[in-house]
């Protein structure tokens, strides 16, 4: 029996936060019976969640990826609109509201949101989340995305072959075939699972930076590798100069170190109304994670980590 929309969920070693995803599902009004978990990995205490709140499960024990993760999901939905939530997402009443609201006009193909920051934010949430979701909305989030089944399956699902990005892959071949992502500034959801740390913000870059390292091309085309390029070769000058003591090169190198960083900082943030100097302090981070991404791509596979 098909139903208006089911949602579907990612969900890899994360229970407790789709503990809280599931209570905010329930606070709006909506059924976990209606909700699909699309499980990889140790299962953990999830059977007891099943037995707890009534959702759908379909589990891998191999580890997958958000794209395969969430096309196993949809296979398995019996909903006109398929609703794709993260499990680190606390969704809201104003969330709802446009989810009825879109699932019952059937007008929609293609809609979601860029993520608040989470409801007690971090510091690097304050000055770099917050501001980046102002200016980087040409794509929707895989983790609030709301789609019409026949759309999505005339896409292919999700690439699968993409470890990250797969989010701004479905939107740009959406509109290759005609069909303009939209974004709908009710879909209100929290991101919970923004980095708390600075070696959690580092390891997240280097995460997202794998989709800008699937071939030389890829990497060549992507300004933010390019930019974590520089960055990593400055900084290794900086320490070479220093211990091989050539000192009159290295306040040069330093004001480099820098200069980069606060000038990337205002490129990408320019008219957001951020602090450039706080959020330059994380750029130096932001590019950190990207290089180590691109010094462990010259790793052999058994080395990387």
């Amino acid at each position: 029996m098909r139903k208006p929309y089911e949602i579907v969920v990612p969900l890899f070693n994360d229970e407790d936060n789709l503990v809280n995803l599931l209570d905010s599902l329930i606070g709006v009004g909506i059924s976990p019976s209606d909700v699909l978990v699309s499980m990889s990995g140790p299962r953990g205490h999830v059977d007891e969640l099943v037995g707890k709140y009534g959702f759908r499960l379909i589990y891998s024990a191999r580890k997958l990826t958000p794209s395969v993760a969430r096309n196993l999901g949809a296979r398995q939905s019996h909903g006109d609109y398929i609703v794709f939530l993260d499990s680190d997402i606390l969704v809201t009443p104003q969330w709802k509201q446009a989810l009825d609201d879109i699932t019952h006009d059937h007008k929609t193909r293609l809609v979601g949101e860029t993520y608040e920051i989470s409801q007690s934010p971090h510091w690097i949430e304050k000055n770099w989340f917050s501001y980046i979701r102002k200016r980087e909305r040409t794509y929707l989030n895989g983790g609030n995305i709301i789609v019409a089944a026949e759309m999505f399956e005339s896409l292919d699902g999700f690439d699968e072959a993409l470890e990250t990005g797969e989010d701004l892959d479905l939107c740009t071949r959406a509109r290759k075939k005609g069909v303009i992502p939209e974004f709908n500034e009710q879909l209100v959801v929290h991101h919970e699972g923004n980095p708390k740390s600075i070696i959690q913000f580092i390891k997240r870059e280097k995460w997202h930076a794998k989709g800008d390292l699937g071939s030389v091309s890829a990497f060549f085309e992507s300004p933010v590798m390019l930019a974590a390029a520089l960055y990593g070769l400055i900084l290794v000058f900086a320490v070479l100069v220093v211990v091989f003591g050539a000192f009159e090169w290295a306040l040069g190198s330093i004001l480099l170190l820098l200069t980069l960083p606060f000038l990337l900082t205002v490129y990408k943030l320019k008219g957001t109304g951020a602090n450039l100097f706080k959020s330059s302090i994380i750029m130096h981070f932001y590019l950190l994670g990207r290089g180590f991404a691109l010094a462990e791509s010259f790793l052999p596979n058994g080395q990387r980590r």
